[in-house]
């Protein structure tokens, strides 16, 4: 368990902000999109992404093309949004860039979407 002065240093450091993308220890390593509010990344253990991946699946309506070059992304990838995943912290590994505002407001709303929170 951690105490009060090991979370008070952590808020001195660097932590993934929503709308980062950054590298992340998955079932391989890969690009994610942090979900979470920043006043829970900040303190918190773990943080809620968006995985990517480079496979297009047309029965998903849920994915967000995300083009290559957005954000810092090298290549072309879809945003899971219908696999919203919480990770330790510990398993973002570093930052690639940051999501421009339309393309993650599209990203919620498919989020939204996926979790029946919203109309498909």
């Amino acid at each position: 368990m951690r105490t009060i002065e090991e979370a008070l240093r952590k808020a001195d450091v660097w932590y993934p902000k929503r709308g980062d993308i950054c590298w992340v220890n998955l079932d391989k390593r890969r690009p994610a999109i942090i979900l979470s509010i920043d006043q829970l990344n900040k303190y918190a253990l773990d943080v809620c992404v968006i995985p990517t991946t480079s496979e297009r699946h047309e029965e998903f309506p849920t994915r967000v093309l995300l083009d290559e070059g957005e954000g810092g992304l090298t290549e072309k990838c879809w945003a899971k949004c219908d696999q919203p995943t919480t990770i330790e912290q510990n398993r973002v590994d570093s930052l690639i860039g940051k999501m421009p505002p339309e393309k993650f407001d599209e990203i919620q709303e498919r989020v939204k979407q996926s979790l029946g929170f919203s109309k498909i």
